[in-house]
């Protein structure tokens, strides 16, 4: 929702998300950049005509959300739970690509050299050994 409301082609939802966000935030400022960020909350409250009072800034905002990312902290740090990769999925991941290249370069119109295909060509590669 937050993505509609600052969407070129939604002019009405322009207006109109940022009432609701308001409304649902009693139509209290701060709790509307509690919610949203102060980023989106300053650019509703332009939107809606509300004046952004002095005692809005982001220093009110909680520090469990990232300013940037708009992310929970906890959950960036978070350890992802997907298993490390093993070495036959690699040999598969890279035969993948491998027929991919060679698609490519079969196109035509796309030109794409495999870099090691490459330097090995030109003299600059040197196998493990």
């Amino acid at each position: 929702m937050l993505r509609l409301s600052v969407s070129i082609a939604a002019d009405r939802l322009r207006v109109l998300i940022p009432a609701l966000l308001f409304e649902l935030s009693d139509n209290a400022p701060q709790l509307l950049m509690r919610n949203v960020g102060y980023g989106y909350a300053a650019g509703f409250l332009h939107v809606l005509g509300v004046p952004l009072t002095s005692g809005i800034s982001s220093a009110n905002v909680s520090n469990d959300v990232n300013p940037m990312t708009g992310q929970w902290r906890d959950a960036e740090n978070a350890e992802d739970d997907v298993p490390e990769t093993t070495d036959k999925e690699k040999d598969r991941e890279a035969q993948r690509l491998f027929v991919l290249f060679q698609r490519l370069e079969a196109n035509g119109i796309i030109r794409a050299e495999n870099p090691v295909g490459e330097a090995s060509r030109e003299g600059r590669f040197r196998g493990h050994q």
